[in-house]
C-alpha cells in the first residue's frame, strides 16, 4: 500500500514542479455552477415532495413491497 501511494504521488510531484499550465475558469463559471446547484436542489425538493405525497396517500403497489420469505408463505 505504501508503494502504491508513493507511485500515485509521482505524477503529482512532477506536475507541481512544472509551470502552471492549468486553464483559467471561464467568465460565466459561477453562473453555470449556481444554476447547476439550483437545478439539483429543485430536483431533490420535487422528488421529496412526491415521495411524501405518495406515502401520505398510501399509493404503494404490491410489486413494490418486499417478497415474503419461503417460511411465511408455506404456513399461510
Amino acid at each position: 500500500m505504501v508503494a502504491g501511494g508513493a507511485y500515485a504521488l509521482v505524477p503529482a510531484l512532477a506536475i507541481a514542479q512544472e509551470h502552471d499550465r492549468s486553464l483559467d475558469a471561464a467568465g460565466d463559471f459561477w453562473t453555470v455552477g449556481f444554476y447547476a446547484v439550483l437545478g439539483v436542489g429543485a430536483l431533490l425538493l420535487l422528488s421529496s415532495i412526491a415521495y411524501l405525497y405518495r406515502n401520505e396517500r398510501g399509493l404503494s403497489w404490491d410489486f413494490q413491497k418486499p417478497d415474503a420469505d419461503a417460511h411465511s408463505e408455506a404456513h399461510d
